[in-house]
C-alpha cells in the first residue's frame, strides 16, 4: 500500500513530512491540461498534504512545493507551511521554526 511505503520512508529517515514540486512544469494557461501536476500523490495514500508558494519562474509564474505528512498530523504540515513563509520573508532556518510532532525542536531538517 502506498501509505505504508511513504510512512516507512518517513520513519527510516526521521521525517515529519515529504516535500516535492507541485508540478514538473510551469503553470499552465487557464483551460489548458493540468496533467503535469503531482498533487495527486497524497490522495492515493489518504495522507494529508498542502501546497505552499516558494517562488516564481523566470517568466514570473508562481512555483509551489507540496508537503505530504503523516496520517492525522495536519498540525505539523501547518507548522511547516508557516515556517516556509517565515523563510521566504525573513531568511530564517526551517530547522529553528519547526516544532516536531515528537515534541520540542528538531535539530535536523524538517523535510
Amino acid at each position: 500500500m502506498f501509505r505504508d511505503a511513504v510512512v516507512a520512508f518517513m520513519d527510516q529517515n526521521h521525517l515529519d513530512a515529504v516535500s516535492y514540486p507541485e508540478s514538473r512544469a510551469g503553470a499552465p494557461l487557464i483551460g489548458a491540461n493540468q496533467e503535469p501536476y503531482d498533487c495527486n500523490l497524497a490522495p492515493h495514500g489518504g495522507l494529508p498534504a498542502l501546497s505552499v508558494p516558494i517562488g516564481f519562474t523566470a517568466d514570473g509564474l508562481p512555483v509551489g512545493l507540496e508537503l505530504m505528512g503523516r496520517h492525522f498530523d495536519e498540525e505539523t504540515l501547518i507548522a511547516l507551511a508557516a515556517g516556509t513563509k517565515r523563510i521566504r520573508t525573513t531568511g530564517a532556518s526551517l530547522r529553528r521554526l519547526h516544532r516536531s510532532r515528537r515534541g520540542g525542536l528538531r535539530s535536523g531538517s524538517a523535510c
